[in-house]
Parts: structure tokens; C-alpha cells; sequence
């Protein structure tokens, strides 16, 4: 079996590489930029701004940073565990639903769920173009990536 070892030069030019890269990944705050309109107003498109890997304890208004099947997003957090709020359900029967004293047939279903432990339901800002909880379902606290601290200006080039 045969190996090579490091040159004195090049372990040290590794070992510089490794400090920075670590020492990079170990910061509590990263730049983020935004993609797309779905906070908008808050956040527009190509606006950078500061996450903290520090997520600390979540309430109602945080903006985080959430990892989906869709991708990373930046999402408002709208309810928290405990919370409960109604999902309309499509089926294939019919059931009354009594509206201002009418009843009418229909094929939805409406059904109370409350939000578990470590789960979250998060919105967009523009809710009329964002994909959020309302397609995607509640948000387990171990994907979320952060949470949003304040704005920043661009990083600079490197």
C-alpha cells in the first residue's frame, strides 16, 4: 500500500483552509439573500439580510429561514404549537354546511388541527403569490435554519 505524506508547505496551506472554512461555518450570523417576491413588501428580491443559526425561542412574527421539500425559504411565522386552525379537506361524498342559516351540499370537509409540539405554520408576506404552510402543511422546528436578525448590505466579493 502506498501513500503520500504532506509537504510541510502544503499542511499548513490545508490547515488555514480548514481554520477559515470551520471557523466560517461556526459563525452565529450568515448572510442570506432573498429570492423571489413572497415577503414582499418586507424583503424584496435580491435584498440581502442576517440570519441567526441562534434560533432561541419563536413567536408569532419571526421571520425564519425554513428548509421544505420545495427548498430554502423565508417564511413569517403565523402560528405556534398549541395553536389550532381549521383545514378545509376535499372528499368524494357530500356533507350540509350551514352558512347564514342555508344549508347547502357540498364536497368539502372542514376539520380543527392544532399545531404539536415543535411544529409551525409559516406565511409569506405576499400571501397571495407565496407557497407556504397552506400548501406545504406546518414546519418542524429541526428545518428551520434561522432566524432573520436585521438587514445587511451585500457581502463583499471575494
Amino acid at each position: 500500500m502506498a501513500f503520500t505524506l504532506i509537504s510541510p508547505r502544503n499542511f499548513k496551506l490545508a490547515a488555514l483552509v480548514a481554520v477559515v472554512t470551520g471557523s466560517y461555518w461556526a459563525q452565529p450570523y450568515r448572510p442570506v439573500l432573498v429570492r423571489g417576491n413572497s415577503m414582499a413588501p418586507t424583503f424584496s428580491d435580491g435584498e440581502w439580510i442576517t440570519a441567526s443559526r441562534n434560533i432561541g425561542t419563536i413567536r408569532r412574527g419571526d421571520v425564519l429561514v425554513i428548509q421544505t421539500e420545495a427548498g430554502t425559504m423565508l417564511k413569517r411565522v403565523e402560528m405556534v404549537p398549541g395553536d389550532t386552525f381549521s383545514r378545509l379537506y376535499r372528499f368524494t361524498g357530500t356533507v350540509d354546511l350551514v352558512r347564514y342559516g342555508k344549508s347547502k351540499k357540498s364536497n368539502l370537509r372542514i376539520r380543527q388541527v392544532t399545531l404539536m409540539e415543535n411544529e409551525y405554520y409559516m406565511i409569506g408576506d405576499n400571501y397571495m403569490s407565496s407557497i407556504d404552510s397552506r400548501q406545504f402543511g406546518p414546519i418542524l422546528r429541526e428545518h428551520i435554519l434561522g432566524k432573520v436578525t436585521r438587514e445587511t448590505a451585500a457581502p463583499a466579493a471575494e
